[in-house]
């Protein structure tokens, strides 16, 4: 076990792509990375800026650095992902290497009354987001319920379960359709060492309006957290992450 330990929360897990891209990238994530060099590359030659092509090449040049795969092995992962049928495949294979926790629950948005509720669950069409509010210029393809937990009561109730203590070093990967606001606000109490915050909070602005989005980000400010905006569908935003320095130095050998 690593001392301290690392624990990774990822909330809005789908199919697990940015935990792949970071600590176990395969196949999958090589093609993609490479699809879109390509066509950087075509881009910048056509407009002969090939200074532009600066940032491909040190993607493409961390992706490939050794992973540290013995520390790895100590992260503590737990995934959070309301929709089962989307991430199922995935976590099983994911399971077979790491350790995982996993909890088909949604995190209840901030303006939300109870701490735990059943609540209905929105799937789009041509997405694998599922989120408890509506978005805009998207189809809904079908509606579950699912528990949702406000995640101040969810990590009271992690935080028994795995011991968590003020020197483990905590990493949450977050894009949650919504609900990101409430998770911010929970940091505040929850007394745990959150060392940076990956992932995508822009669906507050878009589902709640600018004075929600800055409060998050005065939050996280405040609190000392470090926002890296990174999504594993677009390996444009892989380097921000590769860089960040809490996760640099877990996943990759010195």
């Amino acid at each position: 076990m690593l001392n301290p330990r690392y624990i990774v929360i990822d909330i809005g897990t789908h199919k697990l792509e940015e935990l792949k891209v970071l600590f176990l990238p395969g196949r999958a994530e090589l093609v993609k990375l490479l699809y879109w060099a390509l066509k950087r590359v075509i881009k910048a030659v056509l407009k002969l800026e090939l200074a532009s092509l600066t940032p491909v090449w040190e993607t493409i040049r961390m992706f490939f650095r050794p992973r540290n795969h013995e520390a790895i092995k100590g992260v503590k992962f737990v995934c959070l992902e309301p929709n089962i049928d989307i991430c199922q495949s995935e976590l099983h294979d994911f399971k077979q290497e790491l350790d995982v926790d996993y909890y088909p629950i949604a995190i209840l948005g901030h303006s939300h009354v109870e701490e735990v509720s059943i609540v209905g669950l929105n799937c789009y069409d041509n997405s694998l987001s599922s989120s408890i509010y509506a978005k805009k210029n998207l189809s809904v393809a079908r509606k579950l319920s699912c528990l949702g937990f406000k995640f101040s009561a969810f990590l009271e109730l992690l935080k028994k379960d795995l011991a968590i203590s003020p020197q483990d070093l905590v990493i949450l990967r977050i894009n949650c359709e919504g609900a990101e606001l409430g998770i911010v606000r929970a940091l505040r109490e929850s007394g745990l060492q959150v060392h940076a915050i990956c992932g995508s909070l822009a669906d507050v602005r878009k589902i709640h309006g600018d004075d929600e989005y800055k409060e998050m980000l005065a939050i996280l400010s405040d609190l000392g957290i470090t926002y890296h905006y990174f999504v594993g569908s677009n390996p444009h935003t892989w380097r921000e992450a590769f860089n960040a320095s809490s996760l640099s130095r877990l996943i990759f050998k010195p």
